[in-house]
């Protein structure tokens, strides 16, 4: 697809300067490749995905609690 847009742009930058000069061609193809660089970069490739709100915190106490249970399954199994 590449090698085909390449070829094209030449084909019709030739055509084009030689219908109206190079100032126009240049013109011409800058505010088509501008235009597809604009569509490239706003129109997303996949569906953007939702995120979900964080939670509200978790109070303290539990998260320590948590951590510690962690840690002592940690060491029970060193100890194993």
């Amino acid at each position: 697809m590449a090698v085909a847009a390449v070829f094209f742009s030449i084909a019709g930058w030739l055509t084009l300067v030689e219908m109206y000069g190079t100032i126009h061609a240049a013109l011409a193809f800058g505010g088509i490749y501008l235009v597809l660089a604009l569509l490239l970069f706003y129109v997303p490739v996949r569906p953007r995905v939702p995120v979900t709100p964080v939670p509200a915190s978790a109070p303290v106490g539990s998260m320590i609690e948590a951590f510690l249970a962690g840690r002592a399954a940690g060491e029970a199994m060193r100890k194993e």
